[in-house]
């Protein structure tokens, strides 16, 4: 398959990814009520119901954010210049404009628009930094409900 990612295409199929996920297992599936890897914007919530991340909309549209460093749950820093595929399932409820942001270390990356049903969504990028890439979900309003959940990272082979 082919991800389109930050100003590059990158063509991969399943063989080409790394066989571990870069997030921590705890934090990948938010089991035993896990999610501190996420900071909420402004007073906005994050909660662990049934093994999911709700982000819930109180005053801040940016949501939440999970950053792409050991101290936010992943096993490694990302190596500069590697390419990686970040795969999440996610939902929505509420506002019909909710986007997923990825913040490559020197550029933002707006993705598609999450629906009202759990959907796997991946986004191919290559690190530009070590320790400052991020996503976070953005565009929330009043009444607005983010579910995450499957959280995986894995970085592509080199040929």
């Amino acid at each position: 398959f082919s991800i389109l990612a930050p100003s590059v295409l990158i063509d991969t199929n399943p063989e080409d990814l790394t066989p571990t996920n870069l997030f921590e297992a705890n934090v990948s599936t938010f089991e035993s009520g896990t999610f501190h890897e996420w900071r909420v914007y402004g007073t906005n919530t994050a909660t662990n119901t049934n093994n999911e991340l709700l982000i819930t909309y109180v005053d801040n549209g940016s949501g939440a954010y999970t950053g792409f460093t050991s101290s936010h749950g992943l096993t490694e820093n990302l190596v500069i210049g590697e390419s990686y595929v970040l795969n999440m399932d996610a939902k929505k409820s509420g506002s019909s404009n909710i986007k997923i942001q990825l913040y490559d270390g020197s550029e933002s990356y707006y993705y598609e628009t999450l629906t009202d049903t759990t959907e796997t969504y991946s986004i191919g990028f290559i690190a530009t930094t070590a320790a400052s890439g991020w996503v976070r979900i953005i565009n929330l309003t009043t009444g607005d409900v983010i579910t995450i959940d499957n959280l995986t990272l894995y970085k592509l082979h080199e040929d």
